[in-house]
Formats: C-alpha cells, structure tokens, sequence
C-alpha cells in the first residue's frame, strides 16, 4: 500500500511539473519529461478538475493559478498532439459534462484571446483531431465561442468547417446572407428586407421553421421556441461581434432594440455591447432607439450607470 502511495506521489509530481512547462511556455523541459515518460500526455491532474495536459493549453477548467497562455503555446499544443494526446478527452471542470474538451474549454477562456492565439489553437486542435462540431454534433465550440463573445476563435471554427445551420450562428458570424434564408422573403419581390417598415411585417410569421438547427446554449438557458424571440436572440449575436449590417436587417424586421433575451451576459443588446466592449456598436444601438437609462433584468442596471460606475467615457460618450 504504501509503495503505491509513493508510485502514485511520484506520478503526480511529474505532471504538476508538465503542466507547468505547459502555462510557462517551458518546451524543452516538457519534451524532456514526455520523452522519459510519454504516458504522460494520458495522465490526469488530482480533483476536481481530472484535467489532460493539454486542457491547460486551453487555460480554463484548471487551477486559476495556472490559467495562463505563454507565447509558444501553439508549439506546446502540437507537441503534445504529436505525442498522442487525446484532442476531445473530457475533463471535469465546472460539473463535468460533454462540453469539458480541451477545444470548447479554449474557445471560453480569456487568456488565449489576450495573446492573440485563439485562431492558431483553435486550428491546432481541428488539425488534430478535435470534433469541430462537438462531441455530440450539436455544434457546442462554436456556440460557445459566440456566446462568449470570442470573435476570432468564432471565425477559426468556421473556417475549420464548423456547421453554421442556425440563424444565431450566420448572426453573429455576420453572414448576412445566411441569416436571410433563415428569415424569408417578406411578401413579394419588390419589398426590399433590409429597410421594411418593421411594423407592417409580422417577425413571427417570417421566421423559418429551421431558424434554431441544432443550437444548443452553451449556459444551459433553454432554447427559445417563440419565433420573435429567436429573432430577438439572434440580435444579441450580431450585437456581441459587432455585425452592423445584421443588427439593422433584424431591426427591420421585428427585432426591438430594446428587446430583453435570456442566454447571454445581459439582457439587453446595448448592456451586452456594452460588456463585449463594443463601443461603435452601442452608439449604433442608440441612434436606432436603444435607451441606455433602461434597466438590464439580468445585469440590475442601466447601460448608463454601469459605464459610470467603470469609469468608460468612450461608452458614455456613445450613450449620448
């Protein structure tokens, strides 16, 4: 017994110390210990978090002390890939669940995008073998990419071949030509969609059956069934990645600008713009009627109050 007590101390130790060559960016000390003991790549870290080495590339859904991202971590994700590690193992941060790989774990962190590493990582990961769509095909890196308001990490899934068969996702990958299809035709040929007066088209009735494909919220919020909800929703998506051109046409047709969703960070558009620090497209909210005095349900303020209270002049200055 107590010989694997010591075994199993010795394992630990080996892979704290890869695990810090990973967030430190350290290559040479981690190719030194996988080449001396290449199980490795398959070991976990202790509870809760149960975590591969190649979930701390993802700095997220691992000790808040190592969530960081070094320069080469491009380098350290395919090194480990290249040593067998499994690209879609599941870790067990935040209660577990099908949506814990190291890819959908990334596409939420912070850390990466600070770097300016999404999109390599991103590619990385797809290149090695990560399910683009998901484990279950539902289409979880991407939704949660957009959700979280990762624009660059978004656009690498696509680009990755990730399916974009709801309007939330062409909303806010601003594909404003997919969004149409899933809106429809207003009646006739001769009505031009993007300026229609929204009060003589009923949003409900122009919605697609197929609007919502395979979406799933990535916050566990149940999907939307209402068709101008789903409309309202995939407003915020355009909203949060800055996608002008599809906030005006949804606008146009039935979307409010002061519309509240349940989903996201906040409810209303101009408090989400707001979070994403999106400053050209909150003063784009307000010519189009967005009231930064109106009080956010979910955040308890105003967009007004909480750029205020952070100090923004360039959002208050947008608000006007």
């Amino acid at each position: 017994m107590q010989c694997m007590d010591v075994e199993q101390a010795a394992i630990e130790d080996r892979f704290r110390r890869a695990a810090l060559a990973v967030v430190d960016g350290d290559l040479r000390t981690l190719r030194k210990l996988l080449a001396a003991f290449p199980s490795l790549v398959h070991e976990r870290s202790p509870a809760p978090f149960r975590a591969t080495l190649l979930h701390y590339v993802a700095a997220n859904g691992v000790e808040d002390e190592l969530q960081r991202t070094p320069d080469n971590a491009v380098d350290i994700c395919e090194t480990l890939l290249a040593m067998g590690a499994a690209p879609d193992a599941l870790a067990e941060s935040y209660g577990g669940g099908r949506n814990q790989t190291p890819l959908c774990l990334l596409v939420s962190s912070w850390h990466p995008m600070e770097r300016g590493l999404h999109g390599q990582l991103v590619r990385a990961l797809v290149q090695g073998g990560a399910c683009v769509n998901g484990l279950d095909d539902d289409g979880a890196p991407l939704a949660t990419a957009l959700v979280f308001g990762y624009t660059g990490a978004s656009e690498a899934l696509a680009a990755c071949g990730a399916r974009i068969d709801n309007i939330f996702f062409a909303a806010g990958l601003g594909d404003l030509a997919r969004v149409k299809t899933f809106v429809g035709p207003v009646e006739t040929n001769t009505v031009d969609a993007n300026t229609v007066d929204a009060n003589t088209v009923d949003p409900v009735a122009q919605l697609s059956a197929t609007a919502l494909g395979s979406y799933r919220s990535p916050l566990g919020e149940p999907n939307e069934t209402n068709r101008a909800r789903i409309a309202q929703q995939a407003l915020h998506f355009a909203v949060t990645h800055g996608r002008t051109d599809v906030v005006d046409f949804l606008l146009a047709r039935g979307a409010e600008a002061n519309g509240e969703v349940a989903g996201h960070h906040c409810a209303l558009p101009l408090l989400q713009a707001l979070f994403v620090h999106e400053v050209a497209m909150a003063r784009h909210l307000v010519t189009r009627g967005a009231d930064p005095d109106r009080e956010d349900r979910k955040r308890h303020t105003t967009a007004r109050a909480l750029a205020t209270s952070r100090g923004q002049a360039e959002f208050l200055a947008a608000l006007e």
